[in-house]
C-alpha cells in the first residue's frame, strides 16, 4: 500500500497517474484501507456486494473513466433495493480513494443520486404532531434518559447514533446551536457523523430544556445521556424500551426509531423554509449529502391537506 501511494505521488509530480482497472485498484488500497472505521457487520456486507457485484460488473473498466453515467448503468443491473445500495455505497468508498490519489475529480456516486433511493428499503414515517405525547409519555414509564434522548433525536433531527454521541460543552446556550462532531457507531465506536456531516443544528425551546438540564452536574465532555459516566447504547435503549410492543401499544405500529429523524427532518425543514431559510443552508443543517434529498423533506403532508380543506370551510 505505501508503495503504491508513493508511486502515485511521484506520478501526480509527473502529471501522470498509472492506469489502473477498478480491480486492481481495490487489490493495491487493500481492505484495512477501504473497509476501515466500519462495524465487522457491515464490513461483510461490503465484502460480499465487493466479490459478488462490483468486482464481476465494473472490475475492468478503468478508474478513470468512472462517470455517473456508468454508477447509472450499475445501479440498472443490480436486482433488490438493499443490494444496489450496499454496492453504490461501496462503490462511493472506492471512488472517495480514487479522488484523494488524483484519479477522480469528483465522486460520481454522489453525481449521479441514486444512492439514496436504492438503499431505502422500508418507507418513510413521519409522525403527527398529535403522537408526541403518547409516545414520549410511554417511553417515560421505562427510562427518563431515553425519553430526554429520543425527544432530543426528534427536536434536533438527529440520527441516534449522534444522539448517543453528544456530550457536555457540545450546546452553546447562549447562541442555542448544538454542535454535532461524533456519532456512536453499533460496535460502541465514535466516528465522524455520516457523510462526514460534521454541523451546528439550531436549538429551540424545547431541546434548550432537555440539554441544560441533562447537563447539570457533568464535566465538559462527559457523555451527555450515557448512565454511570459510559455512553448510551443504542442496542440496550432497544431492548429495554421493547420498542416493537411499545409502538404498537400507542398506535403506532411500524415506527422505527430512525423515523424520529425523519419526523425531526421535515418539520425543521419546513420550518426553516417557510421562514425563507435557503435549501442549501437546510441541508447542512440537516447534514444531508445532497439538496435533493433535503428537498423530499419539502412535501405536503396530511396535516397540510387537512388545515389548507379547513381554509374552504371558514
Amino acid at each position: 500500500m505505501a508503495q503504491f501511494i508513493e508511486s502515485i505521488r511521484m506520478s501526480k509530480r509527473e502529471r501522470l497517474v498509472p492506469r489502473l482497472t477498478v480491480r486492481d485498484f481495490v487489490e493495491k488500497i487493500g481492505e484495512s484501507a477501504l473497509y476501515g472505521g466500519i462495524a465487522p457487520t457491515t464490513r461483510a456486507t461490503y465484502q460480499s456486494a465487493m466479490r459478488r457485484h462490483l468486482v464481476p460488473l465494473l472490475g475492468e473498466t478503468e478508474v478513470a473513466e468512472l462517470n455517473p453515467r456508468r454508477v447509472r448503468r450499475l445501479a440498472q443491473q443490480i436486482d433488490g433495493d438493499s443490494t444496489r445500495g450496499n454496492v453504490l455505497n461501496l462503490l462511493s468508498r472506492v471512488c472517495r480513494h480514487a479522488m484523494d490519489l488524483g484519479y477522480l475529480t469528483e465522486n460520481p456516486v454522489s453525481t449521479a443520486e441514486v444512492a439514496r433511493v436504492a438503499h431505502r428499503t422500508q418507507p418513510r414515517k413521519i409522525l403527527a404532531s398529535h403522537d408526541d405525547a403518547k409516545l414520549f409519555s410511554e417511553i417515560e414509564k421505562v427510562s427518563r434518559r431515553y425519553e430526554a434522548a429520543l425527544r432530543t433525536t426528534l427536536y434536533c433531527a438527529l440520527r441516534i447514533g449522534e444522539t448517543a454521541g453528544l456530550q457536555v460543552g457540545d450546546y452553546d446556550p447562549n447562541l442555542h446551536v448544538l454542535r454535532i462532531e461524533r456519532q456512536l457507531d453499533s460496535a460502541g465506536r465514535l466516528r465522524p457523523p455520516k457523510w462526514g456531516s460534521v454541523r451546528s443544528v439550531p436549538v429551540g425551546r424545547e431541546a434548550h430544556a432537555i440539554l441544560i438540564s441533562w447537563s447539570e452536574g457533568k464535566g465538559e465532555g462527559d457523555p451527555l445521556f450515557g448512565a454511570r459516566g459510559g455512553r448510551m447504547s443504542v442496542g440496550t435503549l432497544r431492548k429495554q424500551l421493547r420498542w416493537t410492543d411499545l409502538v404498537e401499544r400507542v398506535g403506532l405500529t411500524g415506527l422505527r426509531i430512525h423515523d424520529l429523524r425523519h419526523t425531526g427532518c421535515s418539520r425543521l425543514a419546513r420550518r426553516l423554509a417557510s421562514s425563507g431559510e435557503p435549501v442549501h443552508t437546510i441541508r447542512d443543517i440537516l447534514g444531508h449529502r445532497s439538496l435533493s434529498t433535503t428537498e423530499g423533506y419539502l412535501h405536503t403532508i396530511d396535516e397540510d391537506m387537512h388545515r389548507a380543506a379547513a381554509l374552504l370551510w371558514d
